[in-house]
């Protein structure tokens, strides 16, 4: 975003809507009628990626969301260059999940909360982590 659109929130509503991969963050299906759209779970907190060794896989965590409703989380990710996520892997309802095979290094990760009706929140960027 510009520095126009910052300082301009009326601007927002002129911004295109730009989809993501289906199945990333959009609601599942919308409601008929005018009725307003289902609420999504809030994005999950402090989502990291292990940085403890040198390996092939790539396991991260992240805080356990307070939705009654939650069902689980998902995984996304994407090369470094591109703009939407590509790839998506739920994990039911956990808190930490190793994706076999799949480098740290060479992607972009976000970890999406998902509800029993399937709407998913937008997904937050894991960042390193290491224990204390």
């Amino acid at each position: 975003m510009d520095k126009a659109t910052q300082d301009d929130p009326g601007s927002l509503s002129r911004m295109p809507v730009l989809f993501p991969h289906p199945g990333c963050g959009l609601p599942k299906r919308l409601r008929a009628g005018g009725a307003p759209l289902p609420l999504a779970p809030a994005a999950p907190r402090e989502v990291g990626i292990e940085v403890v060794a040198l390996e092939n896989d790539t396991t991260l965590r992240w805080s356990a969301n307070a939705e009654p409703d939650l069902a689980a989380y998902r995984i996304v990710w994407r090369a470094p260059g591109e703009l939407i996520w590509r790839h998506a892997r739920d994990t039911g309802n956990v808190t930490r999940y190793t994706l076999k095979g799949i480098s740290k290094d060479n992607y972009v990760f976000g970890v999406a909360a998902v509800d029993r009706d399937g709407n998913a929140s937008p997904a937050s960027f894991a960042r390193p982590w290491r224990p204390h």
